[in-house]
């Protein structure tokens, strides 16, 4: 049977880290990486079988790197997982695709960007001057809440791994106001007894 990375990380300027599916007991793995994605000529052998994960070093920054892993069970081999693509670099800058408030609390959303570990939002108080970071992680929105009334907010987030962190993004200014009305939510549409339509949320 056949695996697949399912975790990909930069977690240096020199060091990747991968995660996989677990084969059979008493199986191998192979895996083989490079910078040419029609030959990856590096091969490391991790022969524990409850063994998952592996960091790999001596890389390049600022350099493609492929990464595919087999099983080897017996004398039988799986054929090779979906190759998985870093590039050891700083990550592009991130920006935002949906921003909301919703009573106190501001949502942010964000694009996605290649070779990133996490992204950290920055929410500046624009009238005190206090900001607050937050570690959203592997995720692509955030949710702060706790934000006063009619007091605007500049959100900005940033992209990071292990060799470092982005520019911000371009930032947006989100107000908690009380007077704007809340938008409805799980919306469902049915038919009454009288055959109309009605809503309810």
């Amino acid at each position: 049977s056949s695996s697949r990375i399912f975790k990909a990380e930069i977690t240096g300027e020199n060091q990747v880290f991968l995660k996989w599916w677990k084969g059979p007991k008493g199986c191998k793995y192979q895996l083989r990486y490079g910078k040419d994605p029609d030959h990856l000529d590096q091969v490391k052998w991790i022969n524990d079988s409850d063994t998952n994960q592996s960091y790999i070093s001596g890389l390049e920054t600022g350099k493609s790197y492929t990464f595919e892993m087999g099983i080897q069970f017996d004398l039988l081999s799986s054929k090779m997982s979906p190759p998985v693509t870093l590039k050891l670099e700083v990550p592009a800058q991130p920006e935002f695709f949906q921003t909301s408030t919703r009573k106190q609390t501001a949502t942010l959303m964000w694009k996605s960007v290649a070779d990133a570990t996490g992204y950290r939002v920055q929410v500046k108080n624009v009238h005190s001057g206090e900001i607050r970071n937050y570690d959203a992680k592997a995720t692509f929105g955030y949710r702060v809440e706790g934000l006063d009334w009619k007091t605007p907010y500049e959100c900005t987030v940033t992209a990071y791994n292990g060799i470092g962190e982005s520019t911000f993004s371009i930032p947006v200014r989100l107000i908690p106001h009380p007077d704007i009305p809340i938008l409805p939510r799980n919306i469902s549409a049915f038919e009454n007894a009288k055959g109309q339509v009605e809503l309810q949320w």
